[in-house]
């Protein structure tokens, strides 16, 4: 056997995409609330048509038409009366039934009170355009910002995805399958080779190798061995684990990344519960306003008659609706989550977008963020006498063996330049030393497939260290 390596390859990860961000607001604020009225559920149980029939993009596509019909009816006032009526009423439903809701629990002057008073207010004084635009450019923003929440609770669903179902508790009469709500902090379970950890442990004896790129983007392999914290959601690589649990199904590490991420995205701004809180005093305000403008001048000034004051008290509260206050918010995050999502830029939540108006530095976690985390190789440098085809022939030969993520990089490149190169060959005695490489047997003699580690265990030297690439990996070949 050589005892110098015929010569290494690079394996690189430069691999680029972009991480997805998913947009949302978190939880719905006061202004979704419209779809989760009692009264529809109900309908909805006893009704399952009218599933469809009242669902927000139906009710748009029908306003938008019922509102282009009035306005082409605005000729014939009665036939524009009923098109705007009709479509008001289908558009804002929700809200004129969430404002009868909130005033059932002791809630009169929301958000909902206010744009119903203020919409059923211009019907009166014969502005039907105008109710029924505030009530359907409501619906708009109400369907951007439910699109939002559901991309942000999909995205916190994905994560149950590495969360096991199954745990292998060990017992004295031998190992039972149980769920990992049932395993407590002590008990000894066991991990075999492929599957996702659990629970949060302590590995107990062994060693053996663990990848944590579902939890942390990283693809590269984590050396473990007795004593080592090991996280749940982990993939264990090609050895049987003992771990002694360390913390309960609720407090493991999935679960923690689960919370966080609800939680993330429950939080509103500063500039929304700012909105919030100026809408609880701005409605009440505005509805005595319009109260005193409708008695007073009529009472208290002679010659001055209620119709005409009713009338002025009534426009005053539709120039007054809140609509632009409590759609401009909201849908002026969306459409900054949005726009950074189509561009590759997954932001969780607005609080976070509007962080980024405060940031002079970014600092990116580069594997499985900037880049994909899959390595590829990047070039060969060869020792002299040895032909390239040979090498990779050799290289993949061995690595072929493993799963380790610069071993399938290896694999994939002879594979690919495989039509213009010697075959694979068939190798004895394969084996792998975890977090060093491969060894195996070829006509009797050993070949070797790793790090500068493992030529050092088995005393070869390196010949050439390829110092061309110095920011990739090198993998010795020997």
């Amino acid at each position: 056997m050589s005892r110098e390596p015929l010569s290494h390859a690079h394996a690189h990860d430069h691999s680029h995409s972009h991480s997805h961000c998913l947009p949302g607001d978190g939880a719905c604020c006061s202004s979704c609330e419209t779809h989760e009225i009692a009264l529809l559920d109900k309908l909805s149980i006893r009704y399952p048509w009218l599933l469809n029939l009242t669902s927000t993009r139906v009710r748009l596509v029908l306003g938008a038409l019922l509102f282009i019909g009035g306005l082409l009816l605005k000729p014939y006032p009665f036939p524009s009366f009923l098109v705007f009526l009709t479509g008001y009423l289908i558009v804002g439903a929700g809200v004129i039934m969430q404002a009868f809701v909130s005033m059932t629990r002791g809630k009169f002057f929301s958000e909902h009170f206010l744009m119903s008073v203020a919409t059923i207010g211009a019907f009166i004084i014969g502005e039907y355009a105008e109710g029924f635009a505030v009530m359907f450019l409501y619906l708009i923003g109400e369907e951007l910002e439910h699109r939002a929440v559901d991309r942000t609770r999909r995205s916190i669903d994905a994560l149950n995805e590495i969360r096991p179902l199954v745990a292998h508790l060990e017992e004295e009469n031998g190992v039972r399958d149980l769920s990992p709500a049932k395993i407590r902090i002590g008990d000894t379970i066991l991990v075999y080779p492929g599957e996702r950890v659990p629970l949060d442990g302590r590995l107990l004896d062994g060693e053996g190798s663990l990848d944590y790129s579902a939890l942390t983007g990283e693809s590269r392999p984590v050396k473990v061995q007795e004593g080592t914290e090991v996280m749940a959601g982990a993939i264990n690589g090609s050895g049987l684990l003992r771990l002694s649990v360390l913390r309960d199904e609720e407090n493991s590490a999935v679960m923690r990344i689960m919370h966080l991420a609800e939680e993330a995205g429950q939080k509103k701004t500063p500039v929304e519960m700012f909105t919030e809180r100026f809408s609880r005093i701005y409605t009440p305000i505005v509805v005595f306003m319009a109260i005193a403008i409708a008695l007073i001048p009529p009472l208290a000034l002679p010659g001055q008659d209620f119709q005409t004051w009713i009338y002025r008290a009534l426009s005053f509260l539709v120039i007054s609706c809140p609509c632009a206050l409590v759609i401009s918010v909201p849908l002026a995050y969306i459409a900054g989550i949005g726009n950074a999502s189509k561009r590759g830029v997954y932001v969780r939540g607005s609080q976070y977008m509007e962080a980024m108006t405060r940031l002079d530095t970014v600092v990116f976690d580069k594997t499985g963020t900037l880049t994909t985390g899959r390595f590829d190789i990047v070039g060969v440098s060869i020792a002299p006498g040895v032909r390239e085809e040979e090498l990779l022939a050799l290289a993949a030969s061995l690595e072929q063996h493993s799963t380790h993520p610069v071993a399938e990089a290896v694999t994939r490149y002879a594979v690919r330049t495989r039509d213009k190169g010697a075959p694979l060959f068939a190798l004895d005695k394969v084996t792998e030393i975890a977090g060093h490489g491969m060894t195996a047997e070829l006509d009797g003699q050993m070949l070797l497939a790793g790090n500068r580690k493992l030529m050092d265990r088995f005393g070869i030297g390196i010949v050439n260290p390829g110092t061309g690439f110095p920011s990739a990996t090198a993998v010795h070949i020997g």
